[in-house]
């Protein structure tokens, strides 16, 4: 139920379409404070689409998506960075650097997102959240997929969001990366976040 004050964001019919091709309709989903939920569905069946429209990249031809008890689509865009500091979204293909190292990346991303607190601190504090401290200073080209979709992970951490939508994280992760990126989610809904994710994969 949406109304619960635990409720971080909630989607109310929505409907998506691309011309006369309905891809989304009357979907309704809740986020809460300290759940991990996951959208499971196959290739081009438009997880990618909802996900975009529940943090506000993409409009919906119909329905509401509430952050906050608000309607994003009537938030003032004065008011709207204010909002989207909040929301954190790591996309299925990271924009890393590899010609850096994971502090510098995690330095820079902090920087980029303008956050109130030391960027230098917030680094160190993603890279521990997300066990990557053994490769603070290892570059980006040096490290694996798994732990290259890990530091995507940790980049999305940063500023320790309200909600965290991740697009297929687990895509060409393995078993052992893949375990332990689900106990960092975990970890985050234990500490009062909000993990919404997708896959194809059970």
């Amino acid at each position: 139920m949406s109304g619960r004050p635990d409720v971080i964001a909630a989607v109310k019919g929505l409907r998506t379409a691309f011309g006369a091709q309905v891809v989304h309709q009357d979907v309704d989903l809740d986020v809460y404070r300290g759940e991990v939920l996951g959208v499971v569905g196959g290739s081009g069946t438009g997880k990618s689409v909802a996900l975009r429209c529940v943090i506000g990249l993409e409009k919906p031809d119909g329905g509401e998506i509430l952050f906050g008890g608000q309607d994003i689509s009537k938030i003032p865009e004065t008011r709207l960075i204010d909002v989207r500091k909040k929301i954190a979204y790591v996309f299925q293909n990271g924009a890393l650097f590899d010609s850096m190292t994971v502090r510098e990346n995690l330095e820079l991303f902090g920087r980029l997102l303008g956050l109130a607190g030391d960027p230098v601190a917030e680094a160190r504090a993603a890279a521990r959240r997300s066990d990557l401290e053994p490769w603070y200073d290892h570059l980006g080209s040096e490290l694996s997929g798994g732990l290259h979709q890990r530091l995507n992970v940790a980049v999305g951490l940063l500023g320790d969001p309200h909600l965290l939508v991740l697009d297929e994280p687990t895509t060409g992760v393995d078993l052992v990366h893949r375990t332990a990126m689900f106990r960092v989610l975990r970890e985050r809904a234990e500490a009062g976040c909000g993990v919404l994710f997708s896959t194809h994969s059970i």
